[in-house]
């Protein structure tokens, strides 16, 4: 098994801010807000938010600087 396998498929609201760099006020407004969207597991308190969506977040708000 490579360590590619190991990998987290998601990951925690304050995972999210530190892989993102924003602060936890902004990353739980952009839940509320449906910016970002959460899994959560049937009788399960936690949310969690997929890497890939933590991914499509960065190329949708990716600018190009040199137009």
């Amino acid at each position: 098994m490579n360590s590619k396998d190991n990998e987290k498929l998601l990951v925690t609201p304050a995972e999210a801010c530190q892989l993102l760099g924003v602060g936890r006020t902004t990353m739980y407004a952009w839940i509320k807000n449906g910016t970002v969207p959460v899994v959560r597991f049937p009788n399960c308190r936690n949310i969690y938010i997929s890497k890939e969506t933590l991914n499509h977040l960065i190329n949708e708000n990716t600018i190009n600087t040199n137009e």
